[in-house]
C-alpha cells in the first residue's frame, strides 16, 4: 500500500498529465515496475491475509469439548463476515468519495494508515494468540493419498479391520479407517512391515504408506465438497450485478428531485442487507425465537445453506420480473432503439435483488464456512475456511460460460437474450433461465444433503433439545402425564378428552367452511375486470389462504371484497319435484314445496347436467389416494409458436387426466411386476422387510402421471363446474371435485377389498391387504390385472 500510494504522492513515479487538455505521456519503465510491484505484494500480503484470517480468529474461540462451542463458533462466523462486509461498504463509498474529492494522495493514505495500525496492533497482541504449528504439508499430505491408493489398487483390503494392518500416526486417535470411499483406505495398509516401515515406526516412502489420519482428511474433504459445490450457483446469481447497473443505468434513480444514486452504487444496498441482517439475526431473531419457545433455537447449518440457496432463486426471479416490467414500458414508450434513455420507472425496483442476494450470501456464504469448519478435522482449519472463496472462483468461470453460452445461441435466431442494447435483449429470459438452475441446484442440494447425512453441530443442537423437552407442551394439565423415561402414560381423564374432542371437531368445522367457500369467495372477486382491484384483492385473498394468521388479515381486508348475499338456501330449493299450487297475491309461490321458479328449475338442471362429466374423476381420485407450470409456460409458448391463443378445452383437459391416471396405474404395475420378479430371484419371498435391488425412483412415474391427473382432471373440472353453473350456484361448483374425491375413497375401499376377498381364495392375495409379505402377494393384482382393467 505504501509503494501504491507513493504513485500519488511522488509526481516523478507516475506519468505526467496535462490537466486541463487530459494529455497524459507514456508511463517509464521504472514507474510501471513500481506500480506492478505494489500491485503484486497487495495481492500476495490480501491472499495470505484472506485465507488464513477466519481460521485464525476461530482457532482463539474453538473449544470442542465446550457445549457453547457451536453457539459460539456460529456467532463469530457471523460477526466477522459482517465486519468484512462493512469494510467493503466503507470502502465503496467513504473512500471512494475521499478520492473523488481530496485526490487519490489522501484516499491512497486512509487504507495505508489503517493497514499500518492494524500491523501494529497484531504484533503487539501477538503473545496472547493461540497459534497452532503445521507438522506437515497439509496438501502434499493429501496428494500423497490419492498416489498411494493409486499404486496400491491392486491389494485387497482384509476382511477384519484391526491396527496392525494399517498403519496408524503415533498419538492419533483413529486405529482403523471408515468404511466409506474404502478404495482410499488401500494407501494406508501395510504389505510389509519391514519394508513399508522404518525403524521409528515411521513410512519408509509416504507415497506408497499414508496413516489413517491421512486418509480421513481427504475423506472428509470429498465428503463436504458436494455440498459446498451447490453455493457455485448461488454466487453466479450474486455476480449478476454488472447487468444490474446497466439496467439500473436505464431508469429513474432519483431519490429526491435532487439526489440521484448513481448506477454503480446499487450494490451496496446488498452489503448493507447483509451488515443489517447478520446482528439482527443473532441478537434479536434468535433470542426472541428461544425465549418464546423456552428452549435455546438455532437454525442448523444445512437448513441456512438452503434458505441461501432459495434466496437466490428468488432473486432472479425478483429481477426477470423487474425487468419484463420495464421493458415493456420501454415498448410502450417507443425507446426500443436508444439504449441510453431513461423509462419512467424507478430503480429502486431493483432494491429485491440486492437485499435478496445479500440474505443469501448471509445465509448460505456463513453457513457453509461454518459448516466445513466444523466438519473438517481441525488440522483442515484454513481450508474450511477457504472452500467458500474457491467457490466464488469457480462461480465467475461458471457465470462467464453461462453468458456465452446464452449469447451464442440465443443470437442465432435475432437479437441476443443480452444483447449490449438491452432495449432489444431479453434480459427477463435470461434471469429466468438463471432461476430454473437455481431450482435444479436446489433439487441438487437437497439430494447432497440427504446422502451426506447429519452434520457434527446438527447433531449438538438435537441433543439439546432432546435433554430439554421432546415432550413439552404449552399446558401440562391439559395431556395425561407421561414418564418420559420409561415411556409409561396415565390414561386421560374425561376432562382432557373433552377438550381434545372439542378442539378436532372446532377444527374440523372451521377447515370445512374456509375450504368449501374460499376458492368460490377467490373467484368472485376476479369478476370485475379492473386491473388494480383485481391485483388487490387476489393478493388478499392469497394471504388469507396462505397466511397462518388469516383470520386477522381477512377481517382487516374485508372492506376490498366483493360480497355476495344469498336470499334463499340453494339446496332447499334443489329438493323441489311436483308444482301444483297456486301464486299469492304478491306473485310469490304459496307453497314454495309445491310451486318453484325457472331459476330454481334451471339451477338443479344444470347441476344434474355437470354431474356426468364430474362423477368420471373419481378414478383419478382412486389412483391418487394410492399415493402453474401449464397456464404460465407451456400455454404461453405454445401460442408464441402457433402465432394465435392456443388453449386446451375444458373436457379436453379432463380427458388428459383421466388418460394420466390410467398410464399410472400401468407404469404401478410394470414396476411392482418387476420388483416381484427381482425378489424371487434374490431368493427373499419369504422375507417381506428384505430389500431388493432396483431403485425405489422407479416409483417416481407414478406420482408424477398421478399429479398431471390431478392438474388436468381436477383443475378443469372445477372450472367446467363454475363456468356451466349458475352464478348463484359458485360454492357448490367449486365443491363438485371436493365430492368426488370423497366418493373416491369408499370406492377404493371397495374394489381392495374385493379384490382381497375374491383373489385370496386361491392362495395369496393379489391386493395391498395382505400386509404380512408383499414379495408373496401378487401385488401385481393392483397393477397387472386390476390397472388392466382400470384401463
Amino acid at each position: 500500500m505504501i509503494l501504491l500510494w507513493s504513485t500519488a504522492i511522488i509526481p516523478q513515479a507516475r506519468p505526467y498529465c496535462d490537466q486541463f487538455n487530459t494529455i497524459c505521456e507514456a508511463p517509464a519503465t521504472p514507474q510501471l515496475l513500481l506500480l506492478y510491484c505494489s500491485l503484486g505484494l497487495i495481492s500476495i500480503g490480501a491472499g495470505g491475509i484472506r485465507s488464513s484470517c477466519m481460521a485464525f480468529g476461530a482457532d482463539q474461540l474453538d473449544k470442542r469439548n465446550n457445549p457453547e462451542n457451536t453457539k459460539t463458533l456460529q456467532s463469530f462466523f457471523g460477526w466477522y463476515y459482517a465486519t468484512v462486509t462493512f469494510s467493503a461498504l466503507i470502502a465503496v463509498t467513504l473512500i471512494v468519495y475521499v478520492q473523488d474529492n481530496l485526490g487519490w494522495g489522501m484516499g491512497f493514505g486512509i487504507p495505508v494508515m489503517l493497514m499500518f495500525g492494524s500491523a501494529v496492533s497484531f504484533f503487539l497482541a501477538s503473545s496472547f494468540y493461540i497459534k497452532l504449528k503445521a507438522k506437515t504439508s497439509l496438501l502434499t499430505g493429501l496428494a500423497q493419498v490419492i498416489v498411494a491408493s493409486f499404486r496400491n489398487r491392486h491389494i485387497e483390503l482384509p476382511s477384519h479391520a484391526t491396527n496392525e494392518v494399517y498403519h496408524i500416526r503415533k498419538g492419533s486417535m483413529l486405529q482403523v479407517p471408515s468404511e466409506k470411499l474404502r478404495f482410499l483406505n488401500k494407501s494406508c495398509v501395510i504389505k510389509d512391515p519391514q519394508e513399508d516401515l522404518t525403524s521409528n515406526g515411521d513410512a519408509s516412502n509416504p507415497w506408497s504408506l499414508c496413516t489413517v489420519d491421512q486418509v480421513e482428511d481427504l475423506k472428509a474433504l470429498i465428503r463436504v465438497m458436494p455440498l459446498c459445490s451447490a453455493g457455485i450457483m448461488m454466487s453466479v446469481n450474486v455476480y449478476q450485478g454488472s447487468f444490474m447497473v446497466i439496467q439500473a443505468g436505464t431508469m429513474d434513480r432519483h431519490v429526491t428531485p435532487n439526489f440521484e444514486i448513481p448506477a454503480g452504487s446499487f450494490s451496496m444496498f446488498m452489503m448493507i442487507s447483509i451488515v443489517v441482517w447478520i446482528p439482527f439475526y443473532d441478537r434479536i431473531v434468535l433470542p426472541l425465537a428461544s425465549k418464546i419457545k423456552g428452549k435455546p433455537v438455532r437454525l442448523g447449518l444445512k437448513q441456512r445453506m438452503g434458505i441461501g440457496l432459495l434466496c437466490s432463486g428468488a432473486s432472479m426471479v425478483a429481477s426477470a420480473i423487474v425487468e419484463y416490467t420495464r421493458r415493456k414500458i420501454v415498448i410502450e414508450e417507443g425507446l426500443t432503439d436508444e439504449p441510453p434513455a431513461v423509462v419512467h420507472m424507478s430503480a429502486l425496483w431493483i432494491l429485491p435483488f440486492y437485499i435478496l442476494g445479500g440474505l443469501a450470501e448471509a445465509f448460505n456464504g456463513i453457513g457453509q464456512i461454518e459448516f466445513c469448519y466444523s466438519e473438517l478435522p481441525k488440522t483442515m482449519s484454513t481450508i474450511a475456511a477457504n472452500i467458500y472463496g474457491f467457490g466464488t472462483f469457480i462461480s465467475n468461470l461458471v457465470a462467464s460460460f453461462i453468458t456465452s453460452m446464452v449469447d451464442n445461441v440465443t443470437k442465432r435466431g435475432g437479437e441476443s437474450w443480452i444483447s449490449s442494447n438491452m432495449n432489444k435483449g431479453h434480459y427477463d429470459y435470461y434471469y429466468c433461465l438463471l432461476a430454473g438452475l437455481s431450482m435444479l441446484n436446489f433439487i441438487y442440494f437437497l439430494a447432497c444433503c440427504k446422502a451426506y447425512g447429519p452434520c457434527h453441530g446438527d447433531n449438538k443442537n438435537q441433543a439439546e433439545k432432546s435433554k430439554k423437552g421432546d415432550y413439552e407442551t404449552m399446558i401440562p394439565q391439559a395431556r395425561p402425564y407421561c414418564d418420559q423415561f420409561n415411556t409409561i402414560c396415565e390414561a386421560p381423564t374425561t376432562t382432557q378428552l373433552l377438550l381434545l374432542y372439542c378442539s378436532l371437531g372446532l377444527i374440523s368445522m372451521g377447515a370445512g367452511g374456509v375450504k368449501s367457500s374460499c376458492m368460490a369467495f377467490s373467484a368472485d372477486q376476479l369478476e370485475e375486470r379492473n386491473k388494480l382491484a383485481e391485483f388487490l384483492q387476489l393478493v388478499l385473498c392469497y394471504i388469507n389462504v396462505c397466511s397462518s394468521n388469516r383470520s386477522i388479515l381477512f377481517f382487516l381486508a374485508s372492506s376490498f371484497y366483493i360480497k355476495l348475499k344469498a336470499r334463499a338456501s340453494l339446496l332447499t330449493a334443489c329438493m323441489i319435484k311436483n308444482p301444483q299450487e297456486d301464486l299469492t297475491s304478491n306473485g310469490a309461490a304459496s307453497n314454495p314445496w309445491s310451486l318453484c321458479t325457472i331459476e330454481q328449475v334451471e339451477d338443479l338442471k344444470a347441476l344434474i347436467g355437470v354431474m356426468p362429466l364430474c362423477f368420471a374423476g373419481i378414478m383419478p381420485s382412486i389412483t391418487v389416494n394410492q399415493g402453474q407450470f401449464m397456464g404460465r409456460i407451456a400455454i404461453p409458448l405454445a401460442s408464441k409458436i402457433k402465432g394465435k391463443p392456443v388453449c386446451l378445452g375444458l373436457k379436453q383437459r379432463m380427458g388428459i387426466g383421466l388418460l394420466c391416471s390410467c398410464a399410472s396405474m400401468v407404469s404401478s404395475a410394470c414396476r411392482v411386476c418387476t420388483r416381484r420378479k427381482i425378489a424371487i430371484e434374490e431368493g427373499l419371498s419369504d422375507e417381506p422387510q428384505a430389500v431388493v435391488q432396483m431403485s425405489a425412483l422407479w416409483i417416481l412415474s407414478f406420482y408424477v402421471l398421478a399429479a398431471l391427473a390431478e392438474a388436468f382432471s381436477g383443475i378443469g373440472q372445477i372450472e367446467f363446474c363454475y363456468s356451466e353453473l349458475p352464478k348463484t350456484m359458485s360454492t357448490i361448483a367449486a365443491k363438485v371435485n371436493g365430492f368426488g374425491a370423497f366418493l373416491g375413497n369408499p370406492v377404493a375401499s371397495l374394489i381392495i377389498s374385493l379384490v382381497d376377498n375374491v383373489t385370496k381364495r386361491g392362495g395369496e392375495t393379489y391386493g395391498p391387504c395382505h400386509g404380512d409379505n408383499e414379495n408373496q402377494a401378487e401385488n401385481s393384482g393392483i397393477g397387472d390385472h386390476e390397472s388392466i382393467n382400470q384401463s
